[in-house]
């Protein structure tokens, strides 16, 4: 079986590029800082360089990094839960038209045989710890309403009604979150942070970019 998810229902890695750590100026704030300080680059150069500058090729670098992630939660997963889904290709950002309510998602598809979706069931409704979680995790508040289930009854329901993509992004989401430090320094989203910095900003600038900033 398919399921189409995305990192809102699953939130094991984060993509939010506004006003966020990875947004491309604070990524890299240290070379936008030479650029700007730079007393060898004209006025000119430096406009240039923004002008040159692409969030669309940032983005699909932020893209190809949070799939990989994506990749290493799921074979987690596989390999320490005994849980094997598979993340198809073709995962991609989403940005909503304001930002208001939501930031960047990464939409995806994973597949799994029927009998893995059913030991997910199983698992969940009788795992006290989970339901525990659950019912903090998933509260809402004046001002929201929270859709995912938080209690044996919705996720019953939920499952009659086979929204199923709500079934699984809550199991994962527990286990990642009390099991696999998802959230933690060195969870999933750090491996994106991580690779951003060590390749730079030369990954996605062009030529005459990069220019611009080597002699910065």
């Amino acid at each position: 079986m398919r399921i189409e998810l995305n990192t809102n229902l699953l939130p094991v890695i984060s993509v939010g590029m506004y006003e966020s750590s990875l947004s491309i100026d604070v990524m890299f704030d240290d070379d936008f800082h030479r650029l700007s300080s730079s007393k060898t680059l004209t006025e000119g150069e430096k406009n240039r360089f923004y002008v040159l500058l692409s969030n669309d090729a940032y983005e699909i670098v932020v893209e190809k990094y949070a799939t990989e992630a994506l990749k290493c939660f799921f074979e987690d997963m596989r390999e320490q839960e005994g849980l094997d889904i598979q993340l198809l290709d073709g995962a991609k950002i989403y940005n909503p038209k304001e930002y208001n309510f939501r930031t960047d998602e990464l939409d995806f598809v994973i597949e799994m045989e029927d009998t893995v979706f059913s030991e997910i069931v199983e698992r969940a409704l009788g795992n006290d710890e989970f339901w525990e979680w659950a019912k903090k995790r998933y509260r809402s508040y004046d001002g929201f309403i929270c859709f995912m289930p938080n209690s044996k009854d919705k996720f019953l329901q939920y499952l009659e009604r086979g929204q199923y993509d709500k079934i699984v992004a809550s199991y994962l989401t527990f286990l990642g979150e009390t099991a696999h430090n998802c959230n933690g320094e060195f969870g999933y989203t750090y491996q994106i942070y991580e690779n951003l910095k060590n390749h730079g900003l030369v990954e996605f600038i062009d030529e005459e970019a990069r220019g611009i900033l080597q002699r910065a």
